[in-house]
């Protein structure tokens, strides 16, 4: 019967296709723990504490650089806010940094900017103003907080800035 025939091609179709997919999937896991053992071999731990002398092993990388520009490697995730909290306070306490940029929105920013020189606003409306969620976080105001207090008793020259590299909106929100 000529059904029956186009049904076994079929099902002889199918069983191809999963056995291909079976044998391509395994050799991926194969493959994701391979760069998961190499990855660990290279990793180092951080501790999530007041200690950022932990982040002394990226000196002759970050050494004699101006500018610390901080990406995300996930959204709003805290341990994530919490070393880029540590890796600023390192930067600008032991390596002099004082232009920090963010992957934030530049208009938006530029409330954070003068909230930590100047002292205008909260650091609630200044992360909320940066036009980006994923900076709308209680580690972001802790960091511009901080970012505040440590330029409190500096001059202009010495105190820090920071900027958005992305791109959203035209002019800042300004809503203090």
């Amino acid at each position: 019967h000529p059904l029956a025939v186009m049904v076994k091609d079929n099902m002889k179709h199918k069983i191809l296709i999963t056995l291909l997919l079976i044998f391509s999937l395994s050799e991926n896991v194969s493959a994701q723990s391979d760069i998961c053992s190499e990855l660990d071999k290279t990793s180092i731990k951080l501790n999530i504490d007041d200690n950022f002398e932990q982040f002394a092993f990226l000196d002759s990388t970050l050494l004699n650089n101006n500018i610390l520009a901080i990406g995300e490697n996930s959204h709003g995730t805290q341990e994530f806010f919490t070393s880029k909290f540590q890796i600023i306070q390192y930067c600008v306490t032991k390596l002099k940094y004082r232009s920090i940029g963010i992957e934030s929105d530049y208009a938006g920013t530029m409330d954070a900017n003068q909230f930590i020189r100047e002292g205008l606003g909260t650091s609630a409306n200044a992360v909320y103003n940066m036009g980006i969620s994923a900076w709308m976080t209680e580690e972001m105001k802790d960091i511009l907080e901080w970012l505040k207090q440590y330029n409190s008793d500096k001059p202009e020259l010495d105190k820090v800035s920071i900027y958005g590299f992305d791109m959203q909106f035209t002019k800042p929100t300004l809503t203090r």
